[in-house]
């Protein structure tokens, strides 16, 4: 017989990265939208979009927080890329993670 409690049952932290568009105005079948990302995610890392909102932020459908690094230089004229760059270092422990933001310069 399986008699494994939760506390024995391994722990996990899933995340997710891809590089794709995010719903922001494009039309639903031009993007992935966030209720397409499964809710067992603890970690998304959304690279292709260009503007740097690295500060984990939570989701839409509210189980898992989301990164956009951005690019790493600016790439066109606009309001969203004249921000401060930034790369992060991640820090996972169990179930927990925090990401320190580091400016690139």
């Amino acid at each position: 017989p399986n008699n494994i409690g939760e506390s024995d049952a391994p722990q996990w932290f899933n995340l997710f990265a891809l590089h794709q568009n995010r719903e922001k105005g494009r039309g639903s079948k031009n993007c992935i939208q966030e209720a397409m990302i499964p809710e067992w995610m603890d970690f998304v890392c959304w690279g292709h979009e260009h503007e740097c909102l690295i500060e984990p932020q939570e989701s839409v459908v509210g189980t898992f927080r989301i990164s956009q690094p951005g690019s790493s230089v600016a790439t066109s004229l606009v309001i969203g890329e004249s921000s401060t760059k930034k790369c992060g270092v991640l820090d996972i422990r169990n179930q927990n993670f925090r990401l320190k933001p580091l400016p690139l310069t």
